[in-house]
C-alpha cells in the first residue's frame, strides 16, 4: 500500500495538490481503511503529503526553497555516503555499476532510465554500510523524484549519464575526492534546473 501511493506520487499520477480520499483510495485498490491511512501518516512523515484541518490531506507542493533545503541536504548524506562507498566497493560492486551504466546509455524508455537511475544512486549508498543513512537518502530522494522525473523528460539525461560515468570511474580509482566533486556538480546542476526553469510538475 505505501509502496503503491510512493510510486503514484513520484510518477505524477497523484499531482501536487491533489487531494487524498482514504475511502476512494480504499475503494480502488480493493482494502481497507486502516491501511490506507497508514500509508498516508508515513507519506506526511516523509514530506510527500501535507494535511489541513479544512481540506484534508493532499500531496504536497514544493516550492523553490524547499529544493534548494532538499538538494543541500542529500549533498550533505550523500557526500559522506560516497566517501565511505569508495573505499568500501570491490569488483563485483563496480561490475553491477557498470552494467547499470550500459542499461542505462541505451533505455528501452524514460521510466526504465529513471529506475535505472535510482538503481546506480542507491548502490552507491548502501556500499557505504551504514542503513540509517541509506534510509534518510532514500527519503529526501522519494521528495524530489517527481520533479526530476519532468526536468529529465524535458532536457534530457545526455548530460548527467555522462556525469554518473565520470562517477563511475572516480569509484574504481578509488579517489574519494574527484568522486565527490562529480557528485556535487551532479546534484547542483540537477537543482538549478529545477530552480530556474520551474519546479511543478
Amino acid at each position: 500500500m505505501l509502496e503503491t501511493l510512493r510510486r503514484a506520487i513520484s510518477e505524477g499520477e497523484l499531482a501536487p495538490g491533489q487531494r487524498l480520499d482514504p475511502a476512494s483510495i480504499a475503494l480502488q485498490l480493493r482494502c481497507s481503511r486502516m491501511p490506507v491511512r497508514d500509508a498516508i501518516k508515513e507519506l506526511e512523515a516523509e514530506g510527500l503529503v501535507v494535511s489541513y484541518p479544512s481540506r484534508g490531506t493532499e500531496v504536497s507542493r514544493l516550492e523553490r526553497s524547499d529544493i534548494e533545503q532538499i538538494f543541500g541536504i542529500r549533498l550533505a548524506l550523500e557526500k559522506v555516503a560516497l566517501e565511505r562507498a569508495v573505499f568500501r566497493m570491490g569488483k563485483e560492486d563496480h561490475g553491477a555499476l557498470h552494467d547499470l551504466l550500459l542499461r542505462m546509455d541505451e533505455p528501452s524508455d524514460l521510466k526504465s532510465w529513471l529506475a535505472l537511475n535510482e538503481a546506480f544512486h542507491s548502490h552507491i549508498a548502501q556500499a557505504s554500510g551504514w542503513p540509517r543513512l541509506v534510509t534518510q537518502i532514500e527519503r529526501e530522494r522519494r521528495n524530489i523524484d517527481r520533479y526530476v522525473r519532468v526536468r529529465v523528460r524535458v532536457d534530457g539525461h545526455e548530460q548527467p549519464q555522462r556525469e554518473h560515468w565520470e562517477l563511475y570511474q572516480a569509484c574504481v580509482e578509488r579517489d574519494a575526492a574527484r568522486a565527490c566533486s562529480i557528485l556535487e556538480r551532479h546534484l547542483n546542476r540537477t537543482a538549478q534546473l529545477l530552480s530556474d526553469e520551474g519546479v511543478s510538475p
